[in-house]
């Protein structure tokens, strides 16, 4: 028997396959969508209206059923689908939750 086929009957098999997926799953606790209220909108309109091509900004935006924060320069607005071009990321303007300069 060589080496190779020695080691091959002590590598480690998972005999559940997919087992490990589920329970990570089963621990992801789903986040319920904030909404602002009349004063937080029109914070969020008013720093909206401010952004430039090329700043760096950091949003927070609801995706998947929870709050995800992302980092980077704006490179693009796309006033006609209301979305933010975050690096390659693109965040519907209707799921943020806050935005910085």
């Amino acid at each position: 028997m060589t080496n190779a086929e020695r080691a091959k009957q002590f590598m480690p098999f998972a005999a559940l396959k997919g087992f490990e997926d589920a329970i990570k799953e089963s621990e992801f606790v789903p986040e319920e969508r904030i909404l602002l209220g009349e004063d937080a909108q029109e914070e969020l309109d008013h720093k909206l209206r401010e952004l430039s091509i090329g700043d760096t900004v950091t949003v927070v935006y609801y995706k998947n059923k929870q709050y995800v924060q992302l980092t980077g320069p704006l490179t693009g607005i796309d006033s006609l689908h209301n979305t933010l071009h975050i690096c390659d990321t693109i965040v519907p303007i209707h799921d943020l939750y806050n935005l910085k300069r």
